[in-house]
């Protein structure tokens, strides 16, 4: 290669790269759940925000790689990672996304779950087991990990979204939603059901470890997740990690 074509070549790949970033930083397309706030949302202006979105850019910015943020429904979502369509998500890593996804050890934030009910119904306060829960009838939303990880998946009755399963809990057709209370909170707040949904926790439950995962067919998979998982664990040490969530609470 001459030297005119060497430096042709430099000014095309320089132009692919935003101003003030350089070709050894390692762009990144993550996706997340359009609307699972506080940890992720779609603004207005279609940008995503939340404690998930803060938290990866502040690990990534670490590790020296850059993030662009999209979300979707969250199955849309998660199938996209596995078609390549994405590169990465951060979630809890179930048996079936580890099948074509790679995780974090260390988590970027772990939340306790337990159960939303009708005020008056006390009935989900006596669960203790998934063999209490038989009795009730079970709401959930389609791509919910954690039901298929965690719960008996075929008890379920499946809902497009979260918000639908809350309103039939207060419309009384529905009796339990599985969900952390960092999460369900804000929903019901946003539905206006504060005075007839109620939270019990259920410390029997697992918590869920939100984990950024980056899909198997990434060429640099194994190492991206080995500087994310780095990053990760100074953040949480230097109470980073810990700061930002405390903003979404």
């Amino acid at each position: 290669m001459n030297r005119r074509q060497f430096l042709f070549n430099a000014a095309i790949l320089g132009a692919t790269w935003p101003l003030g970033t350089t070709a050894a930083e390692t762009r990144l397309r993550v996706g997340y759940f359009d609307r699972y706030w506080p940890f992720s949302q779609r603004g207005d202006d279609g940008a995503m925000t939340g404690l998930l979105i803060e938290s990866l850019d502040a690990i990534a910015h670490s590790a020296n790689l850059l993030l662009e943020h999209a979300g979707y429904p969250w199955a849309r979502t998660q199938a996209m990672v596995e078609r390549g369509e994405l590169d990465a998500f951060c979630t809890v890593p179930t048996q079936g996304r580890s099948e074509y996804a790679i995780f974090c050890k260390s988590p970027v934030i772990a939340m306790d779950y337990g159960f939303y009910h009708r005020a008056d119904d006390l009935r989900p306060t006596r669960v203790k087991s998934l063999e209490d829960l038989r009795s009730l009838v079970q709401g959930t939303y389609r791509g919910s990990g954690y039901t298929k990880e965690y719960l008996e998946d075929e008890r379920m009755v499946y809902f497009n979204d979260e918000e639908t399963v809350l309103k039939r809990i207060a419309l009384g057709t529905v009796d339990t939603l599985v969900e952390g209370e960092y999460v369900g909170a804000a929903r019901v707040k946003s539905l206006g059901l504060e005075d007839k949904l109620h939270f019990s926790p259920a410390p029997w439950l697992p918590k869920a470890n939100f984990c950024f995962g980056i899909r198997k067919s990434h060429r640099d998979a194994e190492s991206i997740v080995a500087k994310m998982e780095a990053a990760t664990v100074a953040l949480s040490h230097s109470g980073e990690l810990n700061r930002i969530a405390e903003k979404y609470k």
